[in-house]
């Protein structure tokens, strides 16, 4: 299956893209973490887009969420 991908998601450089719209980087992560940026937590709701993009664009690949 070389050369496909997901059609939601774009071709850049040979290397399949997802984009996440946001006002601002802040809305990334939990307001609740007060932690310094980068050591801070990220959303739940980003995260989870983001881990459902990468299985969905490479469902053979395993993914793990470190917490």
């Amino acid at each position: 299956m070389r050369g496909s991908h997901p059609p939601r998601y774009r071709l850049e450089g040979g290397r399949i893209c997802t984009d996440i719209k946001r006002r601002n980087a802040d809305q990334l992560f939990d307001g609740r973490d007060p932690a310094p940026l980068p050591e801070r937590a990220l959303d739940e709701d980003p995260a989870e887009y983001i881990l459902g993009a990468v299985q969905e664009i490479t469902p053979r690949a395993p993914t793990q969420r470190s917490r």
